[in-house]
């Protein structure tokens, strides 16, 4: 079901108008998809090690992972440029992190295998991979230049964490006037109260919050009458 807010506050915001999703104006950022974030990860091990359950979390990243891989596959088919980005640090030491990462002990290496996209979402030959050192990907790289560039405006994003580099990167998006759409269900916290606390946040606000089969049906030309 899609996502419906339950604060009233949230819900009184005025709708944010429909998305148009079209090659050469808007492009899907997978955000964080990797091996680091893999629910059997050193990281995610930080969590087990003080007695937290992660099966909320081991469910959601693999519907995710499958829903992205989905979303691609449309956008792909449709032309539309597909985008990544990862943590990874310019340093082998990690010197150069962002300081929250330095304080949140975030940190894969540069080529490491904590840096590796999953293997079911890897990139294609001409797509692009910005590799950062802060929770937004526009704090710390090239994006932005990258998308005026190419005269994107429109920014569909998915991949962890919702709560916090992919809320990061949706509200400096907002910020610099991107029409940005959420994917819910191509999006992971690790734990539901997190997700949903930051759908909330961007709600009717910063981003359009809708589900893969919806983006991926607005994507389907029209279909003909008959005769």
């Amino acid at each position: 079901m899609p996502f419906t807010p339950t604060n009233p506050y949230v819900l009184a915001r005025h709708p944010l108008p429909e998305v148009p999703l079209e090659p050469g104006r808007a492009a899907m950022l997978v955000i964080d998809m990797q091996q680091y974030f893999g629910p059997a990860s050193d990281f995610m091990d930080r969590y087990r090690s003080r007695g937290l359950s992660l099966k909320y979390y081991e469910d959601r990243f693999r519907l995710v992972t499958m829903n992205i891989a989905r979303l691609q596959a449309a956008f792909r088919r449709h032309g539309i440029d597909v985008m990544f980005a990862t943590i990874e640090s310019i340093l082998a030491d990690g010197r150069g992190r962002g300081l929250a990462h330095q304080r949140a002990h975030l940190f894969a290496g540069r080529g490491s295998r904590a840096a590796e996209i999953l293997d079911e979402l890897k990139p294609t030959v001409d797509e692009v991979v910005f590799r950062k050192s802060t929770g937004s990907v526009f704090a710390s790289t090239t994006l932005d230049r990258v998308l005026r560039s190419m005269g994107v405006r429109a920014l569909v994003m998915t991949g962890a964490m919702t709560n916090g580099c992919v809320e990061s990167t949706v509200r400096d998006a907002s910020d610099l006037d991107y029409e940005v759409v959420l994917v819910e269900d191509a999006c992971a916290a690790v734990c539901q109260e997190l997700h949903e606390h930051s759908l909330e946040a961007m709600y009717n606000l910063l981003a359009v919050i809708t589900e893969t089969d919806a983006v991926i049906r607005s994507l389907q030309p029209a279909t003909a009458p008959d005769g």
